[in-house]
């Protein structure tokens, strides 16, 4: 159902998710926001930062290769 959102919408859910803790729900719907609107490049920094405070180093540095360029 999140899937729909467009990516202003993805990206508010992922910082509510944040804030609640939701580290990993929140990387997730940061990277779908991203998807959509790839030049926003805070979005996927986001997704890098919410992936390391779950723990998903991995998934962190796929991210933050994405923010370079």
């Amino acid at each position: 159902a999140q899937d729909n959102l467009n990516w202003k919408k993805q990206a508010k859910l992922a910082d509510q998710l944040l804030k609640e803790g939701k580290y990993y729900e929140a990387a997730d719907n940061y990277e779908k926001a991203w998807r959509k609107r790839t030049k926003e490049k805070d979005l996927i920094f986001n997704a890098g930062e919410a992936y390391y405070l779950a723990k998903d180093y991995r998934k962190a540095a796929e991210a933050y290769r994405n923010v370079k360029d």
